[in-house]
């Protein structure tokens, strides 16, 4: 048995022996020759792309200070631009003496210009022409009417309108409008309780539920008659009222 310090041992763990004894052409060969001599598949491909890179850097460092020397001489000098701002102080009249321009009490004689000055300068102004037609008599009638009556002036074609002679006032004119109307709803009540009342009796049975809604009908149809009877002496009180009339009390 060999000692571990002996040259033969030495010899026969020796790459190049052991590779040479297998060849390198075999399997075993190939893959020991790889182990001790060879490097890692990524070494060679980092090797390659590293003296690339190295290179294209050595290029770009020779050409950056030329590249920054171009762009600084086409770049125009940077300067900065002065405006010049009028100075101007506040605004003074030139038609009232230095005097009255000043802080304070102002004198009489001051304030009579400022006055004066005013009152030639109102008068040079002048007033816009209008912009559309202007008012003819009738466009002034139609406006007087609807101020007359608050924007509500009467129909041509009703009583009040007809009665107007220029001594009623428009309130006494709207009374008038108001009792017309009442009178008229009033009438047509008093129509239908009749025909109520008609209907009524045709058919009672002689029940005393039956005499007693044809005597409520009859009641109601006597309380319009009467309230008819009122409204149409407030529309003639209203209508000889006269200029001196004053609103009754309904």
């Amino acid at each position: 048995m060999a000692l571990p310090d002996d040259p033969q041992l030495d010899r026969e763990y020796d790459p190049d022996s052991l590779i040479g004894l297998l060849g390198r052409g075999s399997t075993a060969g190939s893959k020991l020759y790889r182990l001790y001599y060879g490097k890692p598949p990524g070494c060679s491909v980092g090797n390659e792309f590293n003296k690339r890179n190295m290179e294209r850097l050595k290029s770009l460092r020779q050409t950056q200070p030329e590249e920054k020397a171009q762009t600084a001489a086409k770049m125009p000098a940077k300067h900065q631009v002065q405006i010049r701002i009028p100075k101007v102080g506040r605004a003074q009249s030139r038609a009232l003496p230095p005097q009255c321009s000043q802080k304070g009490r102002r004198a009489a004689s001051c304030i009579i210009a400022s006055l004066q000055r005013d009152a030639e300068e109102l008068q040079s102004m002048r007033l816009p022409a209008p912009s559309g037609p202007l008012l003819d008599d009738n466009e002034k009638a139609r406006l007087a009417s609807l101020m007359q009556y608050r924007g509500e002036p009467p129909d041509a074609s009703s009583s009040i309108a007809l009665q107007y002679d220029g001594t009623r006032s428009p309130a006494q004119l709207r009374e008038l409008r108001m009792l017309e109307n009442l009178f008229s709803e009033v009438l047509k009540e008093i129509h239908q309780v009749k025909m109520d009342i008609a209907a009524k009796i045709s058919c009672s049975d002689g029940s005393l539920r039956a005499q007693s809604n044809i005597r409520k009908a009859q009641s109601d149809l006597k309380f319009k008659v009467q309230e008819l009877g009122r409204i149409d002496a407030l529309i003639q009180q209203t209508e000889a009222g006269g200029p001196e009339w004053t609103r009754p009390r309904t």
